[in-house]
């Protein structure tokens, strides 16, 4: 039988963050995890942003999140020899005098300073200013998540299957599952968690989002850009955008209004022509407070959870990690805001 110290279920961001970061520490994984392209994890744009875009609010924690997410950044390139991060700063659209009085008025607030750049710029071929959003930027999310497959398989940590609940064995101090035994089990399993018997009965509200990704040779927008929808352009008039927000998510198929509603978003910036390259659908994990959620079960002390990242899952999975991590390492306290026994109460 294998021994490790940890068995962690999923490959999407949140388990690749907290993978990476339990192997810093010295411990001992075996993650399990049957890729599907059509995950949250693997449609995401990969954006991360200090601000919530509607109101120009700072997001819950963003400094101590931005450090947390710099120091992986800089490991996670340090060890794989890639470029994963690139700090091309949003670029929010400001198509009024209100937007514009708007972004003056919260950019002067002391904490906002380090998020929102005081001078307006202009793009190329369109008439009303841009607000730069500061240390924000786009993570490929694709090259981080094959680059640590690759070397998960080389080091035969990984297990490419899908995982069966009732194959768990929960003893007093360890966890078996098939042929390892693991002194803990953490699921990072995204929407699934909804099939999970020891947690899905918690506060989750799945969203649906749909992405596009097109070609536009008259588009020309070399920055990140917002205006109702995010805007990535990646090379070669190329560009993914959106996402989308529903909250039916029963209809797993790729909608041509969703499309529509993207491209007429991307059009209050200027008009252009374009052909759609790809379109894709998925679940996010949200919970009914807007709190993702991590630690340890009620009951079985060696089986925990990370989940609920929502449409934050880059900024967030650090600085989540790093709070489970301690809290099973070291026994440090999880912030109660984020903390799963607020739905045990």
């Amino acid at each position: 039988m294998k021994k490790v110290d940890f068995i962690i279920v999923g490959q999407g961001i949140a388990g690749t963050v907290l993978a990476f970061e339990i192997l810093k520490r010295n411990k001992t994984i075996h993650l399990i995890d049957k890729i599907q392209e059509n995950s949250a994890s693997r449609i995401a744009l990969g954006i991360y942003n200090p601000l919530v875009l509607k109101w120009f609010t700072k997001s819950w924690k963003a400094e101590i999140q931005l450090n947390a997410l710099q120091r992986f950044f800089n490991d996670f390139e340090k060890k794989f020899s890639v470029k994963i991060n690139h700090n091309k700063n949003i670029h929010k659209f400001l198509d009024s005098n209100y937007s514009i009085n708007n972004w003056f008025e919260k950019q002067a607030s002391p904490n906002r300073k380090d998020f929102m750049k005081k001078d307006l710029k202009y793009l190329d071929g369109v008439e009303k200013p841009f607000g730069v959003i500061l240390n924000s930027g786009w993570v490929n999310l694709k090259l981080m998540l094959d680059t640590f497959r690759s070397f998960l398989k080389q080091k035969k940590y990984l297990q490419e299957s899908r995982f069966f609940y009732d194959k768990i064995k929960i003893k007093n101090d360890y966890i078996e599952y098939e042929e390892v035994m693991s002194k803990h089990l953490i699921f990072c399993e995204g929407s699934s968690v909804l099939n999970n018997p020891y947690f899905k009965n918690l506060g989750f509200k799945m969203t649906k989002g749909e992405i596009i990704h097109f070609k536009s040779k008259d588009l020309k927008i070399n920055e990140i850009t917002h205006s109702g929808t995010l805007i990535i352009p990646i090379s070669n008039d190329i560009y993914y955008a959106g996402s989308t927000f529903d909250w039916d998510t029963n209809n797993l198929f790729c909608s041509k209004d969703s499309e529509i509603e993207i491209i007429e978003k991307i059009k209050k910036i200027k008009n252009f022509k374009y052909k759609l390259i790809d379109h894709k659908v998925s679940i996010r994990p949200s919970i009914i407070d807007r709190r993702a959620i991590i630690g340890r079960h009620s009951k079985y002390r060696n089986l925990y959870l990370v989940n609920g990242l929502g449409s934050r899952g880059m900024l967030l999975s650090p600085y989540l990690v790093n709070q489970l991590c301690s809290f099973i390492l070291s026994n440090e306290k999880i912030n109660s805001e984020i903390d799963v026994n607020r739905f045990y109460k």
